[in-house]
């Protein structure tokens, strides 16, 4: 009997689910937090091998049996989960039976991901001359850890090499169909996704790099190394808010055979606090349609002689742009008029007038009402938490033929939802 058995003659609730800790419950001796299965692959020794891993679907009462070839496919069905990693504890082990004359292998591995191995269960991996080596587990599998993401021990045998035959049964047997993604499990996701979410996937992370190319054919500046806007006039202007955005989703990684983006600094006068206020890429970026109800609907277009005040490196005044479009008002507190020896060099910052104008949002998108397509997507996706990636892909591929603004406003946004993308949760 249990340290925490039952009292006899007590009957224990009906359908209460055994924890090993309240989910409320607090210590001050447990520091620890969730440590998903990226965190764990550090602990675990092994050479990675790529496999098909056939799991038994079966019912809760079935027999765990191995592959029967002879067998009726209707009683006998896998779960076949491609691209599985299994860490192989060295090589395993070559043996020859002298009765039966036959030879074999025999070896352990760890398996870490969404999935539970049965006694039974079967794999397939490349052995070498351009064959395929079938194995089964033939021990029950160890659980090493206590941790909620589990760790399994696993002691496999080569049965057979691959044949035709041997394959078209298993995939005659195969009821659902999975693939092993490491993107999804180190964005915090699940490491098992369907065949759907697969593709998907696949298609997205390869329209992201095109996206990215056409915003730097697009908008790219080379002299300050950033992000402009090509007006119709032939001027080019600088949105600080959209530049900073750009500089938190587009790492250094990503711009390979590309130069990074980079900031101007845009701060004038004496005051060197914090003044950034919160905008519209901030409630995308936390996913919070509150900030939406505080966030300046206008921006304010100054022309560059109005930031004499800023530094010589990388300043507003000392670039070769023309305009700069801010989301609030600059204070020119410490700024004056100036002299040179007597002779008067006029106000600084320029008195040329400070031009008002609206935001690329609609006024719609900060009340919850979207006001066209982009918008909507956009909309559903950061604050609703729809993850149709369908959508996404098929706006994706539309968008490329955008150019000027509208390429520029939209083809940072639809990067950010492809990342986030990459993280894929169940029943997404």
């Amino acid at each position: 009997m249990g340290l925490f058995s039952p009292t006899p003659g007590v009957t224990p609730p009906a359908n209460e689910t055994p924890v090993a800790l309240a989910p409320d419950y607090r210590n001050s001796l447990v520091q620890s937090r969730y440590s998903n299965t990226t965190s764990l692959l550090s602990n675990v020794t092994g050479t990675p091998v790529q496999t098909t891993y056939y799991r038994q679907h079966s019912g809760r009462d079935e027999e765990q049996i191995g592959l029967q070839l002879d067998d009726i496919a209707t009683y006998q069905s896998y779960q076949r989960i491609n691209n599985l990693i299994i860490k192989f504890e060295g090589r395993p082990a070559f043996s020859f039976d002298t009765e039966q004359a036959v030879s074999s292998e025999e070896g352990t591995g760890w398996i870490i991901a969404d999935v539970s191995p049965i006694l039974g269960d079967m794999f397939v991996r490349d052995i070498g001359d351009g064959r395929a080596g079938l194995y089964q587990i033939v021990a029950q599998p160890e659980l090493r850890s206590y941790a909620m993401d589990k760790i399994y021990l696993v002691t496999f045998k080569l049965l057979d090499i691959v044949t035709q035959h041997i394959q078209d049964n298993l995939d005659r047997k195969v009821v659902k169909e999975y693939y092993y993604t490491k993107d999804s499990a180190l964005s915090g996701g699940n490491a098992l996704i369907t065949e759907e979410n697969y593709t998907l996937m696949r298609e997205l992370l390869g329209i992201q790099p095109v996206l990215l190319r056409r915003l730097y054919e697009v908008g790219y500046f080379n002299p300050e190394e950033t992000i402009v806007i090509r007006e119709s006039n032939g001027s080019l202007a600088y949105d600080e808010d959209l530049v900073n955005f750009l500089t938190m989703i587009v790492g250094v990684q990503d711009v390979v055979a590309m130069k990074p983006i980079k900031r101007l600094n845009t701060q004038v006068g004496s005051s060197f606090g914090y003044t950034k206020s919160l905008n519209v890429y901030d409630a995308l970026l936390q996913g919070n349609p509150d900030i939406l109800l505080t966030c300046p609907q206008h921006r304010y277009r100054y022309g560059r002689r109005q930031f004499f005040g800023t530094r010589f490196y990388g300043g507003a005044n000392f670039s070769k742009i023309d305009t700069f479009l801010l989301s609030q008002k600059i204070d020119y507190n410490g700024m004056g008029y100036s002299g040179v020896q007597g002779l008067p060099m006029g106000y600084f910052p320029s008195t040329e007038p400070i031009v008002e104008e609206e935001n690329y949002w609609s006024a719609g998108f900060y009340i919850g009402q979207p006001a066209n397509e982009f918008e909507k997507l956009v909309y559903d996706f950061c604050f609703k938490n729809i993850r149709d990636r369908a959508t996404i892909l098929a706006y994706a591929k539309k968008a490329l033929s955008l150019t000027g603004k509208e390429a520029l406003y939209q083809y940072g946004v639809l990067i950010m939802m492809i990342q986030v993308s990459r993280r894929i949760l169940a029943g997404d």
